[in-house]
């Protein structure tokens, strides 16, 4: 049984697994369930997350998980260069007065193939 997962306590660190091309095939929580089905998973678990981020340290996860979605907004035209500069810039502001906080909810689906 082959099992994935990112264990919060190592965030932002290395994965216990090179990423594989199932992981950057789920784009979106919504096509988890079809994946499972079509890769024919058995024995699936879904854990509920919810992580806080503070501070500075907590802006620079919050970052990273965040900042290409902003860009692929910004390549879209559903948010201007300088919109996106000034979020930022509040942000960091934030982070610099250890006054940034974010939650932020998800899961970790593993589960083995058939």
């Amino acid at each position: 049984m082959q099992r994935r997962a990112i264990r919060a306590g190592n965030w932002p660190g290395p994965r216990e697994q090179t990423p594989s091309r199932t992981d950057q095939a789920i784009g979106h929580h919504r096509a988890l369930r079809a994946h499972i089905a079509s890769v024919r998973a058995r024995d699936v678990r879904v854990v509920p997350h919810a992580l806080c981020f503070s501070g500075a340290a907590g802006f620079a996860v919050y970052q990273r998980l965040n900042k290409g979605t902003l860009d692929r907004a910004v390549q879209a035209s559903r948010l201007s260069a300088r919109e996106a500069a000034a979020w930022w810039a509040g942000l960091e502001q934030a982070a610099e007065a250890e006054t940034f906080f974010s939650a932020v909810l998800g899961f970790i689906a593993a589960g083995s193939k058939a």
